[in-house]
Parts: structure tokens; C-alpha cells; sequence
């Protein structure tokens, strides 16, 4: 009896650091494969991308200036321009310039390695792998953006299909409060790192169970139902950006709509879905990369504690 009272205290010690030791190594699998399972399903969104730039890009120098006519008349009737809207247009010969040779000097030292001829391929890889000059993109024509903070719609000369969509986006931030509201929560939640917080603090989390009959405390069954759905709360974090993206893309193409040319404005709408569709699949990816990090999770915590219960076993 003695022997088993003096010897209590260290095995809960033991215990203690065993779940520690479970927990840290289930959590680092579990955020490593959501990291892992998220990169490789969103390269799907590269011929999503590809084929969005092609469709742009292949538009003649007419069917672009009357889309760039149609997104000015949009700047005009919404009141944008009296709310101090900045349009920046960017043409590749910018990349000689002093200015963005040192700005993108990482992404052009890169471009110049890449063995690949010129073209949309080489343009995505690099503006993808030099995501710390965003503005790149913009420049070579593989994307256009809005920023709400500068009250900026920027785009290149070779890349005018996505400027009422991004239109759209500056109507929602100089609208009323709901558009506002929906255009700033993606950023909040990208700024403040939501998604991967949750991520990691979903990871924490155990699955518990009733042993014996014993009812489950709030606190474990709140664990419960994190565990059991961490896929399905981390793609309602996503929600907020198709919300956005969707309402930029509908204010976008009511006001063009009756500026344009049918064919043409197919074109605009095409691209709009495609956009959209490159949103959907990242959330797609994030909620399979999740539930893949949950089932690893599991699978390494469960492998170290039954470890160690075999090795209490043999002991005893």
C-alpha cells in the first residue's frame, strides 16, 4: 500500500507529459497535412486562372476599349469618381522603370531563371511565387484588384474584363452599410489570421466519450462538436469572401450590362463565373484539407497514448 501511494504522484506526471507529447506531435500533423492538402487541391485553380487570363487577354484592342468605356460610364453613374476613386493602368513596358525594377527586382530575377517562353504560364508562376509584391500581378496582366484602404482599382492595358467586377468591389466599400460590411469582413478575417487560428485551435481539441455512463461536461461536449465539425466551421470562414466576390460580380454586370455589346458582355460575365468558381475551389480545399488534418490529428494522438498504455501494461 505504501509503495502504490508513493509512486502515484509521478505516474500522473508521466500522464500529464504523455498528453502534452500527444497533443503537440497530433497538432503539428494535423496542420502540416491541412497546409500540405490545401496547397496541392488549390493548384486546381490553376487552369481556373489560366483560362480567365486567356479569355482576357485575347481580346482585341476595339472589344477592350469598349469595356474600358463601359467601366468608366460605371465610375460616373455610381458617383465614384466624386468619392475620389483612383484608376491605375499599367502597361508591361512599366517593369523598365526604376521604380518597379527595384520593387519587383525578386519576382523579374525570377522570371529571368524560369525556362519558359513568355506567356500566361510564366506569368501566373511568378506573380504566384512572389506573392509578397502583389502589385506584379497586376503589371504583367494576371490580375486586377481594389483596395478599399487606398480607394484604388488597379489593372493592366492587356487585362480590362475584370475592371467592372472590381467596380463593384469600390461600390460596395463607398455604399451603404451592409455592402460595406460584406466588402471589409474577408479582409478582417485575413488580417487578424481567423482562418488558421481556428484551424489550430480546432486541432487542440479531443473527441471524448461516455465511459461508464457518465455524462459528458459542457465544456467536452462543446470539444465534441468542434472536433467532429472543424471542416465545416473553417468553411463558413470562407463564406464571407463568395458572399463578396459574388455581390461584386452582380453589381458589376448590372451596371455594364446594357453598355455593352451581347457578345462582349458574355465575355465579362464568363470571366466573372470563372472567378468565382477559383473561390469556391479554394474553399472546396480548405474544407477536404481540414477534415484531412482532423483525421490525422487522431490518428497520431491516438498511436502515442496507446503506446503508452501499452508500455503501463507491460510495466504493471
Amino acid at each position: 500500500m505504501i509503495t502504490s501511494v508513493n509512486s502515484s504522484p509521478p505516474k500522473n506526471n508521466h500522464n500529464c507529459k504523455h498528453e502534452i507529447k500527444a497533443q503537440v506531435a497530433g497538432l503539428s500533423c494535423g496542420y502540416v497535412t491541412a497546409k500540405l492538402s490545401n496547397t496541392l487541391l488549390s493548384s486546381a485553380n490553376l487552369p481556373i486562372g489560366y483560362q480567365i487570363v486567356k479569355n482576357a487577354r485575347s481580346l482585341d484592342e476595339k472589344t477592350n476599349k469598349k469595356i474600358f468605356e463601359a467601366f468608366d460610364i460605371m465610375l460616373e453613374k455610381t458617383g465614384l469618381k466624386n468619392k475620389n476613386i483612383k484608376v491605375e493602368i499599367f502597361t508591361r513596358s512599366a517593369l523598365e522603370l526604376p521604380e518597379f525594377k527595384k520593387k519587383f527586382r525578386q519576382a523579374i530575377a525570377y522570371d529571368q531563371k524560369l525556362n519558359l517562353k513568355p506567356g500566361i504560364i510564366k506569368d501566373i508562376i511568378v506573380s504566384d511565387t512572389c506573392r509578397n509584391t502583389p502589385e506584379y500581378a497586376y503589371v504583367v496582366g494576371v490580375n486586377a484588384g481594389y483596395n478599399f484602404i487606398s480607394n484604388r482599382i488597379a489593372f493592366a492595358d492587356n487585362f480590362i474584363t475584370p475592371t467592372p467586377h472590381e467596380a463593384g468591389h469600390a461600390v460596395m466599400n463607398n455604399g451603404k452599410y451592409i455592402d460595406k460590411l460584406i466588402n471589409k469582413i474577408p479582409y478582417l478575417i485575413r488580417r487578424f489570421n481567423i482562418l488558421p487560428a481556428t484551424l489550430m485551435l480546432g486541432l487542440l481539441t479531443r473527441k471524448y466519450e461516455n465511459k461508464g455512463n457518465k455524462e459528458l461536461s459542457p465544456i467536452q461536449k462543446a470539444e465534441n462538436f468542434i472536433h467532429n465539425n472543424l471542416s465545416l466551421i473553417t468553411g463558413a470562414i470562407t463564406v464571407p469572401t463568395l458572399v463578396m466576390e459574388g455581390r461584386a460580380s452582380w453589381i458589376g454586370e448590372e451596371h455594364v450590362k446594357p453598355l455593352l455589346p451581347k457578345n462582349i458582355f458574355k465575355n465579362v460575365k464568363i470571366n466573372n463565373r470563372l472567378g468565382l468558381m477559383s473561390y469556391a475551389a479554394s474553399s472546396c480545399a480548405t474544407v477536404i484539407g481540414t477534415h484531412l488534418a482532423v483525421k490525422a490529428k487522431d490518428k497520431i494522438y491516438n498511436k502515442i497514448l496507446a503506446s503508452k498504455n501499452k508500455t503501463t501494461t507491460a510495466t504493471a
